[in-house]
């Protein structure tokens, strides 16, 4: 793709200097008003020009093996494969201490971890369940174990989400039921059923719990549940959610079509997708879609961090205005996926490498100055 670009340039450079190019317009105040060709070739050099300049921003993190990051809190978590089975690091961003933590999650097919701001917890299957819960701070401290029965039906093990030293336990069946483990202790406390809630339950897909607030997705529709209360509410969703993180601002979840943030206030979704698009964003005539959506997304507070159709770019929930992080190389010699932002504000994303003019499969992680 560069090389097709140079040969265009260096043919747009031979009809100027023939005085072929029809370019050379003035306006009225004097000033060369580029068409054609000239004016496609200012645009593409803009973009290159702060490419470069947002490039300045990014600083290495983590390394080409690093996959499947995450935030939980400020903390960075990462998976790496030295092996067919998987390895867990984290980065506490506030103080630097990184850990590689000694004990197993799975393999290829079956790696799980989940963590509070205590405790990282992770789940294997042999003659039944066993959920292990380890000190997020230290390499391999195990801290508790809680022993259930197989599910069967080729389920793996239940659902789970730490909290603090809590484990919250969704049991599927006829009902589907809520526990709740204390790291340390012999057995799980059954709480209610998620149709003692309310709830009517399809397929039970996952869910994440803080503080008194549980949010689950079933069969692609969020709720959220208020576990004192015993009380869930669907969030009218319209298309499958697939994520989400919650704060008391809102729900932000990324579905089939896109971003959407449920907001508590006004108890309706929004379109973020189509807020982006309508943003006012535009960097030059040729370029003036490239923040349009495309995938991925993570939020924090009113940022909201995604991948556009040509690099890393910011969407402010507040102001409705999207500004570029990072931007794609032209020649997709490197392009940006996997956006990961911390409760901080520090952002890290993945850039995916590549000599053939194809989207690369892998690449190492930056953390972003934005």
């Amino acid at each position: 793709m560069q090389r097709h670009f140079m040969l265009e340039r260096t043919a747009l450079v031979g009809l100027l200097a023939l005085g072929l190019g029809g370019c050379g317009i003035f306006g009225d105040g004097g000033e060369e008003e580029l068409t054609g060709d000239a004016l496609v070739q200012h645009n593409i050099e803009e973009y290159e020009s702060l490419q470069a300049e947002l490039e300045k921003n990014r600083t290495k993190a983590m390394g080409k093996s690093a996959t499947e990051a995450a935030a939980v809190g400020n903390r960075l978590f990462w998976l790496t494969f030295p092996t067919s089975d998987a390895s867990l690091h984290s980065l506490d961003t506030a103080s630097g201490a990184q850990v590689d933590y000694t004990f197993g999650v799975g393999d290829a097919n079956t790696w799980n971890w989940r963590a509070s701001d205590a405790i990282v917890v992770t789940a294997s299957q042999g003659g039944g369940i066993q959920y292990n819960a380890y000190d997020i701070n230290e390499p391999g401290k195990l801290l508790g174990t809680l022993d259930m029965p197989s599910p069967g039906g080729g389920i793996r093990w239940y659902a789970y989400a730490p909290d603090g030293h809590q484990v919250y336990i969704l049991e599927s069946g006829t009902p589907n039921m809520l526990l709740r483990w204390t790291v340390g202790a012999a057995q799980p406390e059954p709480l209610f059923s998620l149709e003692e809630a309310g709830m009517s339950v399809g397929e039970f897909w996952d869910f994440g719990v803080e503080g008194n607030t549980a949010i689950l997705i079933e069969s692609g529709r969020i709720w959220s549940l208020d576990i004192a209360a015993r009380k869930a509410t669907w969030l009218e969703n319209e298309t499958q959610a697939t994520a989400a993180q919650w704060d008391a601002k809102g729900v932000f979840y990324l579905a089939a079509t896109g971003p959407f943030l449920y907001a508590n206030d006004t108890r309706t979704n929004r379109d973020l997708e189509a807020e982006i698009a309508a943003s006012g964003y535009e960097l030059n005539g040729t370029y003036n879609r490239i923040h349009e959506y495309s995938e991925g997304g993570a939020r924090n507070g009113d940022d909201v961090a995604y991948i556009g159709r040509s690099g890393l770019f910011l969407f402010d929930l507040a102001t409705g205005k999207t500004r570029p992080a990072l931007l794609d190389a032209r020649d997709n010699s490197i392009v940006y996926r996997n956006p990961v932002l911390l409760e901080n504000g520090k952002l890290f994303v993945q850039g995916l490498v590549s000599t053939t003019g194809a989207t690369g499969a892998e690449g190492g992680w930056y953390e972003v100055d934005y």
